[in-house]
């Protein structure tokens, strides 16, 4: 889900068997140079905006389970209702 074209063939392939989706995103340790995966939408370097097209595109009625820690300043546990405004917030930076 990192190169380009990539994302859409492999949701319109699996669009008929899609319900739900588990999206978060890849980062660079700055520590160690490695590439790591489970981390918040928007915040590394995923093709955001192609795969939400690409979602569209197949009218994806499903399920979205999302990475959140990285959005939350404070604990988790008291920001949850917070993360919808959170990701909008980070989907408009990353497009800017």
């Amino acid at each position: 889900m990192t190169v380009a074209g990539r994302p859409t063939d492999i949701l319109r392939k699996a669009a008929r068997r899609l319900d739900h989706l588990h999206l978060h995103d890849q980062t660079q340790n700055g520590l160690t140079g490695r590439w790591e995966d489970h981390h918040a939408p928007f915040t590394g370097r995923m093709r955001w905006l192609e795969i939400f097209r690409a979602l569209h595109e197949i009218a994806y009625k499903g399920l979205f389970l999302f990475e959140t820690t990285e959005l939350y300043p404070e604990e988790p546990i008291d920001t949850t209702g917070r993360f919808p405004e959170l990701l909008v917030q980070a989907s408009r930076r990353y497009v800017e």
